[in-house]
């Protein structure tokens, strides 16, 4: 199992679940990604059982990539990121999902 996190401004993180402690009610959670102004705000977190999937990408502006999940390499969970879409000036990262290889 993996974990894939996406920022506004394009960065994505793939992490293996083993490296997530599990917490108890009322823990204080773990960090997931390190965010700054570089990589912006998580939009979202998705789980995949294998990486032979294919990530979905949405802009603001309407701009789609789909992006083989083989392509990224996992990293560990406190990092952040490496670019996974390049975006124009003023564009964000809206959703994204996983999309099936077949």
């Amino acid at each position: 199992m993996y974990i894939i996190t996406l920022t506004e401004n394009g960065y994505i993180s793939v992490t293996d679940v083993e490296n997530y402690r599990v917490s108890a009610r009322g823990g204080s959670g773990v960090i997931g990604m390190k965010t700054s102004e570089r990589n912006g705000k998580v939009v979202t977190t998705l789980c995949v059982d294998l990486l032979d999937d294919n990530i979905l990408i949405a802009t603001q502006n309407g701009i789609q990539i789909l992006t083989p999940l083989t392509h990224i390499r996992p990293t560990g969970r406190n990092t952040q990121g490496i670019l996974g879409i390049r975006l124009h000036k003023g564009d964000k990262v809206v959703s994204a999902c996983i999309a099936p290889s077949k």
